[in-house]
């Protein structure tokens, strides 16, 4: 494929209906059906914590990023190291529609199959030294 990627059309097309299929709504505009750069993802998790996901483009262009975090009995907030689930940010970069669209669908199942695990997994108990970010990706 050549020419302009369609990274907002290639999102709501293959990224957003997954993300919505596993119980993710838009933090502001929870009516709304179409996604768009920069408005946080949000769940209740199975404890009933909430838990957000942040996805869009590098600043730059040709990097896909993605956040995933969930709230701590505590009130804090862990973040997930997306290089731990396979989401590098090599894994990330694209340079045509079709990259593109294999990042997308590499995001999805890595979603489906480990990340929505991680942020439904029982929180570890907070000790002293504990940190509550495990780093954004």
């Amino acid at each position: 494929m050549s020419g302009r990627v369609q990274v907002t059309g290639s999102v709501n097309r293959l990224l957003w209906p997954r993300l919505r299929a596993l119980g993710f709504a838009f933090q502001f505009s929870k009516d709304r059906d179409r996604w768009t750069e920069g408005e946080p993802l949000v769940r209740t998790g199975t404890h009933g914590w909430q838990q957000g996901l942040l996805i869009g483009r590098d600043k730059f262009g040709g990097v896909f990023g993605i956040n995933a975090g969930r709230e701590l009995p505590d009130g804090t907030w862990e973040y997930l190291d997306m290089a731990r689930v396979g989401l590098r940010r090599a894994e990330l970069s694209y340079a045509n529609q079709a990259e593109l669209e294999a990042v997308l669908d590499r995001i999805a199942s890595v979603m489906e199959n480990h990340v929505i695990r991680w942020l439904d997994e029982e929180p570890p108990i907070p000790g002293p030294s504990r940190s509550s970010s495990m780093g954004g990706a």
